[in-house]
């Protein structure tokens, strides 16, 4: 007994988008759809509308967070300030400890660096200072 291909339909599509939108894993999408794992990703790279629709649902969750981000940092919303900077520039907030001679320094980046950083680039383009 085989069991049955699940069908791509426009419905399926608008669904897989919305749960990729949600930040669902793909295990959980494919419970969610009643696909197992191993079939999403087999549809997924068979199907160009079902890998589109999954990226373009992680894509524009990704742009209405960033927006509200950006919007909380414009705002003057410092831990906003230093999670928007540190994300785009790929730094880090885990520290480092690097051996030098007979002690131990912190390695970490300088926040009111970062921080003056983006106020100063906040107050150019009129935003609080």
């Amino acid at each position: 007994m085989s069991k049955k291909i699940p069908e791509i339909t426009e419905d399926l599509l608008r669904q897989a988008e919305e749960l990729a939108g949600y930040g669902l894993s793909m295990p959980q999408i494919a419970a969610v759809l009643g696909f197992c794992e191993r079939t999403l990703h087999r549809r997924k790279n068979e199907n160009e509308s079902l890998l589109a629709a999954l990226k373009r649902g992680r894509a524009r969750a990704a742009a209405i967070v960033g927006k509200a981000l950006f919007q909380r940092a414009k705002d003057g919303d410092v831990p906003a300030i230093r999670w928007w900077e540190m994300t785009r520039e790929g730094r880090s907030e885990k520290n480092e400890t690097a051996h030098v001679g007979d002690r131990d320094e912190q390695a970490s980046g300088d926040a009111e660096v970062v921080l003056a950083k983006l106020r100063a680039m906040m107050s150019d383009q009129g935003g609080p200072s």
